[in-house]
């Protein structure tokens, strides 16, 4: 029995001896915590949710200077300085990171790409393609030849685009743009027509190189050829003819074809209520004039707030009531006779095969939002 409370006894101040020990541990496993994430850290995640930059920029350059040593706070704070469009602090402070010695390979490549990046979207493309041209033999090539890709877009070095889409799979659909952009520069030389014909060749399916060439053909009057070339959008690709019925009906005019494109543009409508088919008969001649017929069939099939605005747009508004509802048409459909990119949802007033947005290749319809 006295044994057993001497035991006891010894084993009490064992236990406090444990109970310190384990809280120093607790104490050093916090402290080394702290300094790995410092309160900082968190305050400025907690201000970057809140849309609050500023705060979480002075955060995050505490959470820097207390632990020197984190190779990911700097790209952080890099991202956010890059989003307040403060480019000479994000390119110093990817030289600094840079420069140092404790990164690795593959964390050294990845700063030289923050770099390519940076200054790409900060306008500098010369330095921009130079940072890239650095990763093309590491294992950042995809992204480099991507990140040249779109340099040569932005400086429009259409024939170095080229030779890059072609070791890209994912872009080589770009490619027939590359070379209609090519044919663009060197305007009505027979090396256009060339060029035009043959991404026509290599792509018969979209209709681009089709409307390049007959462009080309107008510019040197060769109305017929502009027109045969057209009509095969008419015939094969019908869903991009709402882009060229009038221009078309230019050329039907001076060869005298144009009760031709009428009826082709008449059947086109009577399949799909389009508003450039309705304007292309009722503003060169096709209806009676003023008659509205083809803008009055769209409200009955499809209720367009557009065809209603185009419809009472010849009338001569006398009263204020009048004047008021057709202002109201006006500001309600003012976005309808538009063009949407699909990928971005940029709206735009005139067809584009490149988003001037998001920079992305054959993403906007060739149909009116009104038509949606």
């Amino acid at each position: 029995m006295f044994e057993d409370i001497v035991w006891f006894l010894l084993l009490i101040p064992g236990a406090f001896v444990l109970g310190w020990l384990a809280s120093r541990l607790d104490v050093v496993h916090w402290r080394i915590e702290n300094r790995r994430n410092p309160k900082a850290y968190f305050k400025a995640m907690n201000f970057l949710v809140n849309q609050q930059i500023e705060d979480a920029l002075q955060n995050l350059i505490e959470a820097i200077r207390i632990n020197p040593e984190n190779k990911e706070l700097p790209h952080i704070l890099a991202g956010l300085l890059q989003r307040s469009g403060d480019w000479d602090k994000t390119l110093s402070l990817y030289n600094q990171l840079l420069h140092r010695s404790d990164l690795n390979d593959q964390e050294r490549l990845k700063v030289i790409f923050s770099m390519a990046e940076c200054y790409y979207f900060a306008g500098m493309y010369s330095q921009s393609s130079q940072y890239y041209q650095n990763l093309l033999n590491t294992s950042y090539r995809q992204l480099a030849l991507k990140g040249l890709l779109r340099v040569s877009e932005r400086t429009k070095n259409w024939s170095q685009a080229l030779s890059l889409s072609t070791q890209l799979a994912d872009h080589k659909t770009s490619k027939h743009h590359y070379w209609c952009e090519e044919g663009k520069l060197v305007a009505i030389s027979e090396g256009a027509k060339e060029i035009f014909q043959k991404v026509i060749e290599d792509t018969p399916k979209h209709p681009r190189a089709y409307m390049e060439l007959a462009r080309w053909y107008a510019d040197n009057r060769d109305y017929h050829s502009a027109f045969d070339t057209l009509w095969v959008i008419f015939e094969n690709m019908q869903y991009y003819a709402p882009l060229v019925c009038c221009e078309i009906l230019g050329y039907a005019q001076h060869i005298g074809q144009e009760s031709k494109v009428f009826q082709a543009v008449e059947k086109l409508f009577q399949k799909n209520r389009c508003v450039d088919f309705a304007r292309t008969l009722e503003e060169n001649g096709h209806s009676k004039p003023s008659s509205g017929e083809y803008f009055m069939q769209m409200m009955r099939q499809s209720e367009s707030l557009l065809a209603a605005l185009l419809w009472v747009q010849p009338f001569n508004f006398l009263h204020d009531e009048q004047k008021l509802v057709h202002k109201i048409l006006q500001h309600k459909s003012q976005d309808l006779d538009s063009y949407r990119c699909s990928h971005c949802g940029l709206v735009t007033k005139k067809f584009y095969w490149q988003c001037v947005g998001c920079k992305s290749w054959d993403t906007i319809p060739p149909l009116r939002l009104g038509e949606l």
